[in-house]
């Protein structure tokens, strides 16, 4: 009998702290800010209007062409004011050449590599 008794006791006693015990809160599931855009890449591309003039005692190199250029760049922001874009850019200029006895028509291409920096005072 004492043995029912305690085991009674016993369970009464688990029964009560259980009663102690908070129930699991639900919580709300973490909603992750979107951050804004750091990086892009892009494309570069249009018209270069250049112009060529040189006198000497038998050369004269003048003229105007038309051209295209072309190039990709890389911006990336450091902070809320500091960015750094890289570019690569591929430009055709040129013009007439005309020496003593001859004219030629001249086409340079130029692969030009930059880097920009971009500062914002207010943010």
């Amino acid at each position: 009998m004492r043995r029912v008794v305690v085991c009674i006791l016993f369970s009464a006693a688990l029964n009560c702290a259980s009663a102690q015990v908070k129930k699991p809160v639900r919580q709300q599931p973490v909603v992750l800010e979107k951050k804004p855009v750091t990086q892009w890449i892009g494309i570069l591309a249009g018209p270069n209007l250049n112009s060529l003039r040189f006198h000497d005692n038998t050369t004269t190199i003048e003229g105007a062409n038309a051209g295209l250029h072309g190039g990709i760049f890389y911006k990336k922001d450091v902070n809320m004011n500091l960015c750094f874009q890289p570019w690569l850019l591929f430009s055709v200029r040129g013009g007439e050449i005309n020496d003593v006895d001859s004219t030629i028509n001249a086409t340079l291409s130029y692969l030009i590599f930059g880097v920009t920096d971009k500062c914002s005072l207010c943010a």
